[in-house]
């Protein structure tokens, strides 16, 4: 094979660079669809994942909650949370479940395991709210699990908990103590899960002490409920 001279050698290296130069932009474009094509099967994947868990989780609350409604006599209207209010301290919840379905007010909504989350506040013919016992605005009647059953009254505290007041100050009520709901409202059965006692508080000369409850169900993440029928 003949060698090259010296002029043919540089003018063969400058066709090499012009034939690298004008190939570069179809290589990057080729990159770059191939980058753009990863990011959307990328994409795809985390909303089937994302998908795939939301499923997950409410199968999970919907065998909970099974335990629970295989115990009443009428089988109650299982309902999905479409929306929550975003204020502060006004709890509420908004579900797809109306009077057409049987859903009255003051009726209660219980979440996984039996525990009593809130109550019924307003009914339309498709859909309702629930206020939640953490609203400043809710009220239920409450017992404690203790020797005494003593006797008191739940409600929101500022929307961030659960308080148990009206608590005689000679009654033994202490951290651990199991709190369900004492009956005494028509549609709210008695025996509903509410908390355990998480802290007692008591005040010289008041007749009466509280006790902050802290209830096993994580509000904000409650994805389908039960209203049960009296």
């Amino acid at each position: 094979m003949r060698k090259l001279s010296g002029q043919e050698a540089r003018l063969a290296e400058a066709a090499g660079s012009i034939r690298q130069t004008f190939g570069a932009p179809l290589r990057v474009g080729e990159i770059v669809k191939e980058n753009e094509r990863l990011r959307a099967d990328n994409a795809a994947r985390d909303v089937e994942i994302a998908r795939l868990t939301a499923v997950r989780e409410e199968n999970d609350e919907l065998r909970s909650l099974l335990g629970f409604t295989e115990k009443q006599r009428t089988a109650p209207v299982i309902a999905r949370v479409l929306a929550r209010t975003p204020e502060a301290g006004a709890h509420t919840i908004l579900l797809d479940r109306g009077s057409d379905d049987g859903v009255a007010v003051e009726m209660p909504v219980i979440a996984a395991g039996g525990v009593l989350i809130g109550k019924i506040f307003k009914v339309d013919r498709a859909s309702s709210v629930a206020l939640l016992l953490t609203d400043t605005r809710s009220r239920v009647g409450a017992s404690v699990q203790n020797a005494d059953r003593t006797q008191g009254l739940v409600q929101g505290e500022r929307g961030l908990s659960l308080e148990m007041r009206l608590i005689p100050q000679n009654e033994e009520i202490k951290v651990g103590d199991l709190i369900v709901t004492s009956g005494i409202e028509p549609l709210t059965p008695r025996g509903l899960v509410l908390g355990r006692v998480e802290e007692v508080q008591t005040q010289e000369k008041n007749p009466f002490k509280k006790a902050l409850i802290t209830s096993p169900v994580a509000y904000d993440r409650v994805s389908v409920v039960a209203i049960p029928f009296p």
